[in-house]
């Protein structure tokens, strides 16, 4: 498992292959990396140094609870059983 971890407030909005995506907090709206492609670039570093190894891709919102909602973009609260179904499959 690669887990990114975003401690992001607010609503973060974006698309699973944008490069950006939007927080808006307080009034204040930032542009930010999209987490999903960054932990991909993780993801394929890891799967050159362990090649033959099942590699799993998890976005972490510590956070925010008003996140988009992709396959491996969850919130903390979820990690554990996120992991659970996938090793015990």
């Amino acid at each position: 498992f690669v887990i990114e971890t975003k401690h992001w407030s607010g609503t973060i909005t974006g698309k699973h292959n944008c490069k950006e995506w939007m927080q808006e907090y307080k009034g204040k709206v930032e542009v930010l990396n999209n987490p999903m492609l960054q932990n991909q670039r993780h993801c394929r570093a890891v799967r050159n140094r362990w090649v033959g190894y099942e590699v799993v891709s998890i976005v972490v919102f510590t956070c925010s609870k008003d996140f988009p909602r992709y396959k491996g973009v969850i919130g903390v609260d979820e990690l554990l059983d996120y992991i659970s179904v996938r090793v015990s499959v």
